[in-house]
C-alpha cells in the first residue's frame, strides 16, 4: 500500500504464477501504464464529480427557500457536466443522433418532426451546437425539448421565410413550431464563416 498498491477504490488484482502451468504475466510498456495511470485519474475525477453532484442534487430537493434550491441546482448541474463532459462526434450522422435527444415531435410541429438534420454544415460546427445545447439542457433541465433542428440554405423558399433578416443570419427559432433553423450556407465550414465574420467587422458590424 505505501508504494500505491490496493489504494481506495483500487482495481489491481494478484495471483499465483507457476511457470510450466498458468501463462506467463503480462507485461506492460511505459506508454501502456503511463496510458493506464492517465485513465485512472479520469475516472477518479468523474468520480469524484459524479458523488458531488449527488450531493448537491439532493441539497435542491430538499431546501425550503427557493433561492437556495435555485442555487444548488445550478451547483448540482455543474457538476453534472463535469461528470460526464461532452464528447465531440465523429461524423454528422452520430451528431445528428446525440442531438436528437433534445428534441421531440410536438402536436403544432409540420415541418421539423421532432427530427435534426445537420446535413450541409460543418462537422466542427455540429459538434460546437450539439456541445450549447448539452450545457443548456444541464443547467437547465427542465427546459422543454425543442421540436426539431434543421439546416436551410437561406436562398430557398423555406429559407427566406426563416431569415428575412439576410443570408448572414446564423440561426433562426420558430415560435410556433417550437424548433429552430440553421444556415447551412453560412456554417458549412470554418472558412467561409470567418470570411462573414471578416465581412461583418470591416462593415463595424
Amino acid at each position: 500500500m505505501a508504494v500505491g498498491l490496493y489504494h481506495p477504490r483500487c482495481k489491481d488484482s494478484h495471483t499465483a504464477y507457476f511457470p510450466g502451468i498458468t501463462g506467463k504475466p503480462k507485461k506492460y510498456t511505459k506508454a501502456e501504464v503511463k496510458e493506464a495511470e492517465k485513465a485512472e485519474e479520469l475516472e477518479r475525477k468523474a468520480d469524484y464529480a459524479e458523488r458531488q453532484a449527488e450531493s448537491c442534487q439532493r441539497m435542491a430537493d430538499t431546501r425550503l427557500d427557493q433561492d437556495n434550491r435555485i442555487s444548488e441546482q445550478h451547483k448540482a448541474n455543474r457538476w453534472k457536466e463535469e461528470a460526464a463532459p461532452f464528447e465531440p462526434a465523429k461524423t454528422i450522422e452520430e451528431a445528428q443522433e446525440y442531438a436528437q435527444k433534445f428534441c421531440k415531435k410536438s402536436f403544432m410541429d409540420r415541418t421539423f418532426k421532432g427530427q435534426v438534420n445537420y446535413k450541409g454544415i460543418s462537422l466542427e460546427h455540429a459538434n460546437a451546437i450539439n456541445r450549447s445545447l448539452t450545457q443548456a439542457y444541464t443547467q437547465f433541465p427542465d427546459m422543454e425539448k425543442l421540436s426539431g433542428i434543421k439546416a436551410i440554405a437561406p436562398g430557398s423558399a423555406q429559407g427566406k421565410k426563416a431569415f428575412p433578416s439576410g443570408s448572414e443570419a446564423l440561426f433562426s427559432y420558430s415560435p410556433v413550431e417550437h424548433g429552430i433553423f440553421i444556415n447551412k450556407d453560412v456554417l458549412k465550414n470554418r472558412k467561409h464563416w470567418t470570411h462573414i465574420c471578416s465581412g461583418q467587422k470591416n462593415r463595424g458590424i
